[in-house]
């Protein structure tokens, strides 16, 4: 087991939301939000976070590939104050039926973070898929990554194996490296956005997710920006300045 540093466990006991990322069967990567309320345990190095079970795909595509990664990428809520971007990767393993006990000791968490629950006949009905049909993700880590800047610049520290290298570069697809979606509109879409983050699997099959910045955009595509060293190479970012 690793032992993570005091300050990426008062960012994993203090934000509200995070990025889980998951491997899709083509060997890209999806991020999510989830609001993991806390559920960190540093003695026996695990995280987690809950879904509703209505978020079938997401939860089949974890049980057939349980390499993931949460990334503590905001401190706009939550109880945390730290300037750090924290990764964290690790094997799930998800609790599909969790037990009443398990669920009522969750509450107060859930309180804490989230506000009081709506309570009655009727918000009972109506949220019962989302306070009973829960599923908890429980996560072994097997290392945390952490930077001094929610950019992810600056020097980043290890807690567990080294970070392997970036990925091997990809030949093209046959379809050629051309935007498959509407550009402008999905910029347009992004811009709105307070957080953005982009993922991909590693080269060890662990997800590594990434803050970035939209930088434009042209028929080409987008222009992120990005900290230096964190994309892997490939043709898709020829032309573009270091860290974009």
């Amino acid at each position: 087991m690793i032992e993570w540093s005091d300050g990426a466990d008062e960012v994993f006991r203090g934000d509200i939301t995070a990025g889980a990322a998951y491997v899709t069967p083509a060997g890209g990567a999806v991020v999510v939000g989830v609001s993991p309320c806390g559920l960190a345990d540093r003695a026996r190095a695990t995280l987690g976070f809950t879904t509703a079970l209505g978020f079938g795909k997401k939860l089949e595509r974890i049980v057939r590939d349980p390499h993931v990664a949460l990334a503590y990428h905001a401190r706009d809520h939550g109880f945390s104050a730290s300037p750090r971007y924290v990764l964290a990767q690790g094997i799930a393993s998800v609790d599909l039926e969790p037990s009443p006990a398990r669920l009522e000791a969750f509450t107060p968490q859930v309180v804490r973070y989230l506000g009081g629950l709506k309570r009655g006949p009727v918000w009972d009905r109506l949220l019962r898929e989302y306070y009973a049909e829960r599923v908890f993700v429980d996560i072994a880590v097997e290392r945390v990554m952490t930077w001094p800047d929610l950019g992810a610049f600056g020097e980043s520290g290890v807690a567990g194996p080294a970070r392997v290298a970036p990925t091997p570069p990809q030949h093209p697809p046959k379809g050629g490296t051309a935007p498959r979606v509407d550009v402008a509109r999905t910029a347009g879409q992004l811009s709105s956005l307070t957080h953005r983050l982009l993922a991909w699997r590693g080269a060890d099959g662990f997800p590594v997710v990434a803050p970035v910045a939209l930088a434009g955009h042209d028929a080409a595509g987008l222009r992120l920006v990005v900290a230096p060293g964190l994309l892997p190479a490939g043709p898709n970012w020829s032309g573009c300045p270091p860290g974009c």
